[in-house]
């Protein structure tokens, strides 16, 4: 593990994160003998293919946090449920690790709550702080979306 920001050639340089893990110190992608990864992966695939490959990096722009709060505003539901109704609302599919640690985050975050166990599954539901939260985040997406939606359209894209 790297202890400063020495960069080496095709290395993204390494700092010590939480718990003594290594993170990338660098907001740059991966350079494969100073090219870009994300530029030479696109161009390799649109070589085979041709046309515009879609951005993996927007995909990952969907916050899991958004996500399970929009699913628990139609109701109560324990965590298969969510799975399945978030993979039906967004087309993304989580597993259970990491909807489990949303819960756990937004339950200490007050936005969420878990409701009494009928059997083992465990129910939770969205508080009114929670319902606060998302409705600003979503208001502030929407107006994002709008903005960027007229403007490509100004593009003629």
């Amino acid at each position: 593990m790297a202890t400063g920001k020495k960069i080496v050639p095709g290395k993204v340089p390494l700092s010590s994160g939480p718990r003594g893990f290594p993170t990338a110190n660098t907001l740059e992608s991966p350079q494969l003998n100073g090219v870009d990864y994300y530029d030479f992966r696109s161009s390799m695939l649109r070589a085979r293919g041709g046309g515009v490959m879609p951005s993996k990096r927007l995909g990952r722009t969907q916050d899991p946090t958004v996500l399970v709060l929009t699913s628990l505003t139609g109701g109560s539901k324990h965590g298969y449920s969510l799975i399945k109704d978030i993979e039906q609302m967004s087309g993304v599919s989580y597993g259970p690790g990491t909807l489990y640690g949303v819960l756990a985050r937004l339950e200490q975050e007050g936005l969420v709550e878990p409701l009494p166990s009928e059997d083992r599954r465990r129910p939770y539901r969205i508080t009114a702080t929670g319902a606060r939260v998302l409705r600003e985040r979503l208001e502030t997406t929407a107006k994002v979306a709008s903005i960027g939606l007229r403007r490509l359209g100004a593009m003629g894209a």
